[in-house]
């Protein structure tokens, strides 16, 4: 039987990720932790549709002053996300060590 891990924002720790990761386990988004991710979201909606965001309406660094084109944002954050993972730390089995969950 797999266990299953409640995200709750708070407690996870890295042998919980490496159980997710190694799909030993199940993930569960607490629901409290769930409606602060919603109330985080709308938040973070309301300022970009307000003003210039860095690293979300903008680029990085060097780039900052550069504005995104319209609905570029949502794929920015993970080619971000991807450009600074590389070239850190010991060589990985190829086992595919990396996960992204999308909570649904």
């Amino acid at each position: 039987m797999t266990s299953t891990i409640t995200l709750d924002g708070s407690s996870l720790t890295a042998a919980q990720v490496t159980a997710l990761a190694r799909r030993q386990a199940r993930a569960r988004v607490d629901p409290a932790a769930r409606a602060r991710m919603v109330r985080a979201r709308e938040t973070a909606e309301a300022v970009v549709a307000r003003r210039r965001v860095y690293g979300h309406t903008t680029g990085v660094g060097a780039n900052r002053t550069t504005d995104l084109p319209d609905g570029a944002a949502d794929g920015h954050g993970m080619r971000l996300l991807r450009s600074h993972s590389g070239g850190i730390g010991p060589l990985v089995r190829s086992r595919r060590p990396g996960r992204c969950w999308r909570c649904g």
